[in-house]
């Protein structure tokens, strides 16, 4: 005995299961965005935390606390998930020439605090990790990105360097179409 099943069943049987496949996608991609923004908060509370010990430590040269207190600006900026996207698929802004200066600075604390060297360090580093971790576009690729962008603390800071000289450019030069980044 064969059994037959009408077409109408079967579609409508396969547009079931494709309906459920999506809802279920779409619950998961929901849970693993809430993690995402649950590990983004921790990591910028751990930013803050760090930026602020090291804001408070008298030894710690102001161009450097100037850096960290525009870097962490940089967050609430819309336009900065885009910016920060472009920027981490780029080449290695740890090797741009107005890295040199920051490289200089550190160098030189490193000599007589390099408690504070691992201060600034560590919160680049958490502040980078928090924004890619706040934006889905740059979340859905954060393993490629974190092993890309923080796999030396000198990578993390060029990266937040050259994401806030953006910032400024757009700031001071606004360009006809909407502005990538505005102050």
């Amino acid at each position: 005995m064969s059994f037959a099943m009408p077409a109408g069943a079967m579609l409508a049987g396969a547009a079931i299961v494709r309906a459920v496949t999506v809802l279920d996608d779409k619950r998961r991609w929901r849970l693993q965005r809430a993690q995402n923004l649950r590990d983004a908060t921790q990591l910028l509370r751990e930013h803050y935390d760090t930026v602020d010990r090291f804001l408070n430590d008298p030894a710690s040269p102001v161009r450097l606390q100037q850096n960290l207190l525009a870097w962490s600006d940089l967050w609430s900026r819309p336009g900065a998930e885009a910016a920060l996207a472009m920027i981490l698929a780029a080449d290695d802004p740890a090797d741009e020439p107005q890295m040199q200066g920051i490289e200089r600075e550190l160098d030189r604390l490193s000599r007589s605090r390099p408690d504070l060297v691992a201060e600034f360090e560590a919160a680049a580093q958490t502040g980078l990790l928090a924004a890619i971790l706040r934006w889905a576009s740059t979340a859905a690729n954060f393993e490629q990105l974190v092993a890309r962008s923080v796999s030396s603390p000198r990578r993390a800071i060029g990266i937040l360097e050259r994401l806030a000289r953006m910032a400024v450019t757009k700031a001071a030069n606004p360009p006809a179409a909407p502005e990538l980044m505005p102050a």
